[in-house]
């Protein structure tokens, strides 16, 4: 995985942008910034554009799209277990209330992460609503 880190590092520094450290943990590639509010962007939006432009030019120059993803500051991880607590309360909700729990307008990539965490859940669905970036994760309870 060296030469998207080369590319990355090449966009940091035109950028002029020094990251504190760049390491690797399994397809995950951390990058650790002082000020990583550029490089996450309004939820994480920068984060995945800057993912898909070291994809893009990886692949331009050898023909094979890398299997990575991008971190700053262990942002993606967060949110990730943000989301995972957001999902176990809708479900809980909607036991509880026995209604349907609409969340707030998400990325398929996050609502790909609340489907999965309540995948395994008997007594709850999961259903994406909504269009373009006004989809939504509905969680119901199993009747």
């Amino acid at each position: 995985m060296e030469s998207p880190i080369n590319v990355l590092k090449e966009i940091l520094n035109r950028l002029e942008i020094e990251p504190n450290s760049i390491t690797i943990e399994g397809d995950v590639i951390l990058l650790d910034a002082t000020d990583p509010s550029l490089l996450i962007g309004s939820r994480g939006q920068n984060i995945l554009c800057l993912e898909c432009l070291v994809k893009r030019i990886v692949f331009k120059q050898e023909g094979v799209t890398p299997e990575f993803r991008l971190d700053v500051n262990n942002y993606r991880q967060r949110q990730k277990e943000f989301l995972e607590r957001i999902a176990r309360d809708g479900a809980y909700r909607a036991t509880v209330l026995k209604k349907s729990i609409e969340l707030r307008p998400m990325s398929s990539f996050d609502r790909r992460i609340v489907h999965e965490e309540l995948s395994e859940r008997r007594d709850v669905n999961t259903e994406s609503k909504g269009k373009g970036f006004s989809r939504f994760v509905v969680i119901s309870p199993s009747y």
